[in-house]
C-alpha cells in the first residue's frame, strides 16, 4: 500500500511542472512588468528598467522559468509584486474561507443528491423518479453566476434574510453553499441513481430479497455498499473542483478567498502571487485525488488485495 501512495506522491511532480510552465507561458504573453506595477504609472522610466532588472524581468523566458523552479524547489516561492509579502502569506490567510465554503458546498450536495437518487432508483419511472430527472437536469444546465445573482435578488433583497456580501457571519455562507452544491448535486444524484440501477439489478439482490431480508436492509447493506465506489468518486472530484472552482461565487458574494485572489494577481500581472495560488489550488486538487483512490483501497476488498500483495 505504501508503495502505491508513493508512486501517486512521486506523480505530483511532472504535474506541478507543468502547470508552472503553463502558467509561465500564459503570464509571459501578457503584457505588461512588474516594475511599472510595482511603482506605479507615474514612476520614471529609469526606476522601472532598474526594477525589472533586478527581478530579472527581462530575461529569457527559459531562464526566468528554471530560476523560478528552482527557488521553488528550496521554497521561496517569491514575494507579490503587489503587496511586497510572501506569496503564500496570502495563500494561507484566505485559504480557510475557500476550504469552508468547498466543504459546506460538497457535503450539502452530497446530502441532497445521494439520498434523492437512492430513492429515484427505487421507484424508477414513478412520478418521484421523473421530478428529480427532470429538476436535475435544470440545476445542472444553470449558469452559477444566475443562480447566485437570483439567489442575492430573493433572499437578500427582497425577503432580507441573508446578508447578498461577504461571510462575516455562517448566514453570509449560506446562499454561496447552496450556489455551488445545487449543480453538483445535480450530478451526484444522476451518477447515484445509475450506480444504484446496475447493483440492485444483480443476482444477489434477487437472492436476498428471495430469503426475505428487509428492503431497507437490502438497499442500504448490500445495493449502495456496492454503488459506493463511482460515487466517491464524483464527491472527491466535485470537492477538488470546489477548491478551485469558488472563483465566479467568490466574486458574485465578496468573498476573500483564494479564488478571489488568484483573479487579481492575473489582472494585476503579479506573476509570483499568480503562480503560487494555482500551483497550490493544484497540488491541494491532486492531493484529493490521492485521497480518494486510498479510500477505494478500504471500500472495495478487491482493491485492497491487489495493494497487499
Amino acid at each position: 500500500m505504501h508503495k502505491y501512495v508513493l508512486r501517486r506522491v512521486m506523480l505530483l511532480v511532472p504535474v506541478l511542472l507543468g502547470v508552472t510552465f503553463v502558467v509561465f507561458s500564459i503570464m509571459a504573453l501578457t503584457p505588461g512588468d512588474p516594475g511599472t506595477l510595482i511603482l506605479g504609472q507615474n514612476a520614471s522610466e529609469e526606476a522601472i528598467r532598474q526594477i525589472n532588472e533586478q527581478l530579472g524581468h527581462n530575461d529569457p523566458f527559459l531562464v526566468k522559468y528554471f530560476r523560478y523552479v528552482k527557488n521553488a524547489v528550496r521554497g521561496d516561492f517569491g514575494s507579490s509584486y503587489r503587496t511586497q509579502k510572501p506569496v503564500f502569506q496570502e495563500i494561507f490567510v484566505r485559504f480557510p474561507t475557500t476550504l469552508k465554503l468547498a466543504i459546506g458546498a460538497t457535503l450539502l450536495a452530497a446530502v441532497i443528491g445521494i439520498p434523492i437518487g437512492i430513492i429515484s432508483a427505487v421507484k424508477q419511472y414513478s412520478l418521484l423518479d421523473m421530478v428529480t430527472t427532470v429538476t436535475a437536469i435544470f440545476l445542472a444546465s444553470v449558469p452559477q453566476f444566475w443562480l447566485g445573482l437570483m439567489l442575492i435578488l430573493f433572499f437578500a433583497l427582497r425577503m432580507r434574510l441573508l446578508p447578498a456580501i461577504g461571510v462575516d457571519t455562517y448566514k453570509g455562507y449560506i446562499m454561496p453553499m447552496f450556489t455551488l452544491s445545487l449543480p453538483v448535486a445535480a450530478s451526484i444524484l444522476r451518477l447515484t441513481r445509475t450506480a444504484m440501477l446496475e447493483v440492485i439489478r444483480q443476482d444477489y439482490i434477487r437472492t436476498a430479497r428471495a430469503k426475505g431480508a428487509k428492503e431497507l436492509t437490502i438497499i442500504l447493506r448490500h445495493a449502495l455498499k456496492n454503488a459506493l465506489l463511482p460515487i466517491i468518486t464524483i464527491v472527491g472530484l466535485n470537492f477538488g473542483y470546489l477548491l478551485g472552482g469558488t472563483v465566479l461565487v467568490e466574486a458574485i458574494f465578496g468573498i476573500p478567498g483564494v479564488g478571489t485572489l488568484t483573479i487579481t494577481s492575473i489582472r494585476m500581472k503579479d506573476m509570483p502571487q499568480t503562480t503560487a495560488s494555482i500551483i497550490f489550488l493544484s497540488a491541494t486538487y491532486c492531493t484529493i485525488l490521492l485521497a480518494m483512490d486510498i479510500l477505494y483501497a478500504y471500500v472495495d476488498p478487491r482493491l485492497r488485495a491487489r495493494f497487499a500483495k
